[in-house]
């Protein structure tokens, strides 16, 4: 398995079903993971990752969270992307790895832009 993607959440079952569903639609996601690292939601979280393929863990908000995911990571990479981010374009995770393998990084990071205007975002 080539990417992993970590995405911790507690109540996100607004957001995160619109962020799998983008990210399915990846051109590279036959070989990518979604691991969801939930922090004792109360809402539907669980269930809907759940049903749209999503490895569900038990996690925390947001360190934690993204530490109990790459645990359990089968990918070469590890991608951590919070339950608002979307990506911008249908092959960002494909152009993502060829920039980590072509520039021969170990740690990338990129910049996103939140969909809220929340201080915490």
């Amino acid at each position: 398995m080539k990417l992993s993607i970590v995405i911790p959440v507690k109540n996100e079952e607004q957001e995160l079903p619109e962020q799998l569903i983008s990210l399915k639609q990846q051109t590279i996601f036959s070989d990518c993971e979604c691991i969801v690292a939930d922090a004792f939601s109360t809402d539907r979280t669980r269930e809907l990752a759940s049903a749209l393929g999503a490895v569900i863990v038990d996690g925390g908000l947001p360190g934690p969270g993204r530490n109990r995911g790459a645990e359990i990571a089968k990918g070469e990479w590890i991608l951590f992307m919070d339950a608002d981010a979307r990506p911008s374009s249908e092959d960002w995770l494909e152009h993502c790895l060829n920039e980590l393998k072509t520039r021969q990084l170990d740690l990338a990071t990129c910049d996103l832009k939140p969909r809220s205007n929340a201080f915490i975002d």
